[in-house]
């Protein structure tokens, strides 16, 4: 009997260590199902993301109007288009730069809303890389034609002959930069 007593004892020992194992089983397949789901959360949720800024960079270049294709630095020029010879309409904003390059305070922010006030669309306001300029310029961004720079030096005052250049700068992603000299008292903003 004695045999038998622990066969028994044996087989229920065993049958509780299956029961248990079962229970841990069922457990990790919980867990699992959690990690799964979460990661599969955190994955679709990179995918929009990704989605979101591929749709936002290709708008973004869309609504720019590309005169002239331009790889490499700003210095080299690249082939005329057919847009590169038409000027700037009310539908296309022209994009500005505007760079306080005399140190004056207030000098940009002054030209800022001058500008907008016209229609232009000031993208950046800073200061320029040093504080001694002298005159006033425009530099077309866009066109070597110099058709953007010309719109907005002729609505500040800026000299179309000497006060006006271009180089051209796909980086930047806009079409004239301003750059302020010491002769601002002399433009149209401060009259």
């Amino acid at each position: 009997m004695n045999i038998k007593n622990r066969r028994q004892n044996k087989i229920r020992k065993f049958q509780k260590k299956v029961q248990q194992e079962a229970k841990k089983k069922k457990s990790k397949t919980k867990n699992e199902i959690v990690k799964s789901f979460i990661t599969s959360f955190l994955i679709w949720g990179l995918v929009i993301v990704n989605l979101f800024l591929i749709a936002s960079f290709v708008t973004r270049f869309w609504e720019t109007p590309s005169n002239k294709e331009i790889t490499g630095t700003s210095t080299e020029v690249g082939k005329d288009t057919e847009e590169s010879q038409q000027p700037p309409t009310t539908k296309t904003m022209i994009k500005v730069e505007v760079l306080n390059g005399c140190g004056a305070l207030g000098v940009g922010k002054q030209i800022t809303n001058f500008l907008r006030d016209r229609g232009f669309d000031v993208v950046g306001v800073g200061n320029y890389d040093n504080f001694n300029v002298n005159y006033t310029y425009a530099i077309d961004r866009k066109s070597m034609d110099k058709i953007y720079a010309n719109e907005v030096a002729k609505v500040m005052g800026i000299k179309l002959e000497t006060g006006v250049a271009a180089i051209l700068n796909s980086e930047k992603m806009l079409d004239v930069s301003i750059v302020i000299g010491h002769d601002y008292k002399d433009l149209v903003p401060f009259k």
